[in-house]
């Protein structure tokens, strides 16, 4: 299961580095401490940048690669690791779309 959890984080690798560039797309504030996902994911739904729906798709990714880095025996599904790969994929597509300047700066 060690490769589920490398495609898993390099997915989530993916999505934490579209989330910091959306951020500065649309000039979002800086966030006081430290930048985690929960607050950036909350502070760009609660500007309209992001749909509820992704915030909720981007939360159960964040919460799956939590379990892969923090659990000693995750156990995974092959499908359950293509879903994840497929719903990453769904929320980048979604906001190079939105966002077309993000695709130069990934």
């Amino acid at each position: 299961m060690h490769a589920a959890r490398g495609l898993i984080f390099g997915c989530w690798l993916v999505v934490e580095e579209v989330l910091a560039q959306l951020s500065d797309v649309v000039d979002m504030p800086p966030i006081s401490g430290v930048n985690n996902a929960i607050k950036v994911i909350k502070s760009l739904k609660q500007q309209e940048v992001i749909l509820p729906e992704e915030a909720e798709l981007l939360d159960m990714l964040r919460r799956l690669r939590n379990q892969a880095a923090h659990k000693e025996e995750f156990l995974i599904s092959r499908q359950a690791v293509e879903y994840y790969i497929e719903s990453a994929s769904t929320v980048v597509d979604s906001f190079t779309t939105r966002y077309p300047q993000l695709v130069d700066r990934l």
